[in-house]
């Protein structure tokens, strides 16, 4: 199985460690803004924004499953999250994000990171 695992990018460090713990369970995480690095020259070229955007979409439409970590508020995951509702992808939303779009019936809401793993073992045919 494959996942995106969306974080607020200020917390993309504790988001890495994370990333630990699925790919230790056999999910594999195609989130490659996790290992993106941007300079300070960087975060105002809209070159490098727009590429990483690109990434973060054609990783995002690829995978089996969407897991959201509701650590802040952030408008990369709200946005991604919108981009999952709306390809019907499957969505498991770790902790207690604000975002209403959350409160779907077709998103699953869990506490931890071991619980999404666990949802993430249980839906229907994942590819382990």
């Amino acid at each position: 199985m494959t996942i995106y695992f969306a974080a607020p990018w200020k917390h993309r460090d504790a988001a890495r460690l994370a990333r630990d713990q699925f790919e230790a369970a056999g999910i594999h995480v195609n989130s490659r803004w996790l290992d993106f690095n941007i300079s300070t020259t960087d975060e105002n070229n809209p070159e490098v924004l727009r590429q990483e955007a690109e990434n973060d979409i054609t990783d995002l439409i690829q995978v089996d499953a969407f897991v959201v970590w509701n650590l802040d508020i952030s408008e990369g995951k709200a946005c991604e999250t919108g981009i999952a509702l709306m390809l019907g992808i499957p969505i498991i939303s770790v902790g207690q994000g604000r975002n209403v779009f959350l409160h779907l019936t077709q998103v699953n809401r869990v506490d931890t990171i071991d619980d999404a793993i666990a949802a993430l073992h249980n839906l229907p045919n994942h590819r382990f």
